[in-house]
């Protein structure tokens, strides 16, 4: 369900969370976590701005 997404990337935001062991803990592979973190996390783009080469 879409809350428990939500409250699982809420969640791995925090300081100190290890999301891995967050993931564990709610049964699902800290792979997906990790893919969930990065399509909340994502920015648009600000114009004639190159993101960092770390993300090219």
């Amino acid at each position: 369900p879409p809350e428990f997404k939500q409250r699982l990337v809420a969640a791995s935001c925090e300081p100190g969370v290890s999301i891995s062991k967050l993931a564990l803990e709610n049964g699902i592979n800290a792979n997906l976590l990790f893919k969930w973190r990065q399509g909340k996390l994502q920015l648009p783009a600000s114009p004639g701005v190159d993101p960092p080469s770390y993300f090219r």
